[in-house]
């Protein structure tokens, strides 16, 4: 008896790996969970490091202690929507304020790194862009899955 061993292509393995890809992107709870999660980690950084946050970034130390503050906060009801978006009922009314929220931190972000609120550092100036850059992905990507429920 002989056995023929083909072996598997990795051609025959792309849609199985982006049908795979897409049902990962275009999972509400994975979009709001992973905002939850970096929110989170961006709240304990600037209420344990406000002070030398402040020389780096060219922020007043009260002014992160509160933003880490809000932060701990929002990232917490992103987590309770989050919970929900996994469960059986639909939470559509709860994910637009996160959406919303996300594009108003991304405005107020830029608007932060044009010098309207503080003289950022070089440095300050560059991490506001980038968080603000992450935040609308996530707005986005949250947008995204929330049309993928739809169908």
């Amino acid at each position: 008896m002989t056995h023929s061993i083909h072996p598997t292509r990795s051609s025959d393995l792309a849609p199985a790996r982006a049908g795979g890809a897409a049902r990962l992107l275009g999972s509400l709870p994975l979009a709001l969970g992973a905002d939850a999660a970096v929110t989170g980690a961006n709240a304990l950084l600037y209420l344990a490091l406000a002070a030398p946050l402040s020389g780096l970034l060219g922020v007043p130390a009260p002014w992160l202690l509160g933003v880490g503050a809000f932060l701990a906060c929002y990232a917490a009801a992103v987590a309770l929507v989050a919970r929900r978006a996994a469960g059986p009922r639909p939470v559509r009314a709860a994910v637009w304020p996160v959406v919303g929220l996300n594009l108003a931190w991304t405005a107020a972000s830029l608007a932060a790194a044009a010098g309207t609120f503080f003289p950022l550092t070089g440095i300050g100036r560059t991490w506001t862009v980038l968080q603000a850059v992450a935040v609308l992905g996530f707005a986005l990507w949250q947008v995204s899955a929330l049309r993928g429920r739809r169908a």
